[in-house]
């Protein structure tokens, strides 16, 4: 099922802010095809492909890496699987924060 003419329908909207993320070590949905999908969408690339950080008990860690275009953002996230928020619930927590709260990865 191709989806790419409902994103654009949503990201062309202009209203909308869209999160595409996954564990780079997840079986299920491989990071490197939902990362080509985005690619496949066109956008213009506000902010090259990074490290993201967040802050745990030990300080600040690696969460993955993020990409951003205008209102899309593709982000990984390091050592977990399908289930990011079972995996990994701290950078989970504060990557949803921060897309809710338009705060920066």
């Amino acid at each position: 099922m191709d989806v790419t003419k409902q994103y654009l329908k949503v990201l062309g909207a202009l209203k909308y802010r869209v999160l595409v993320y996954n564990g780079d070590v997840d079986m299920a949905c491989n990071f490197m095809g939902d990362e080509w999908f985005v690619e496949s969408l066109q956008q213009q690339v506000q902010v090259n492909r990074r490290p993201w950080l967040y802050e745990s008990d030990e300080g600040q860690q690696v969460g993955g890496f993020v990409k951003e275009f205008s209102n899309l953002a593709f982000l990984t996230i390091k050592g977990s699987g399908h289930m990011v928020p079972t995996d990994k619930p701290i950078a989970a927590f504060q990557m949803f924060s921060r897309f809710l709260l338009k705060k920066p990865y």
